[in-house]
């Protein structure tokens, strides 16, 4: 069964950002779809913000 949320380890595997830079950027996404705080950012999210295709996004 495939993940359905995203976390900063993961940012860092897809883009090779910083751990800080991945957190700022989940942090930024959650804020323009205007999630409430205790609300997570799916996979799909992230690649939809991304530009990124979800399929392509393997995260183990």
């Amino acid at each position: 069964m495939k993940r359905v949320l995203i976390f900063p380890k993961d940012v860092i595997r897809i883009t090779g950002f910083s751990l800080r830079k991945s957190q700022l950027l989940i942090q930024q996404i959650r804020s323009l779809l205007k999630k409430k705080p205790l609300q997570y950012l799916t996979v799909k999210e992230f690649a939809h913000f991304m530009g990124l295709d979800p399929n392509e996004i393997e995260i183990l």
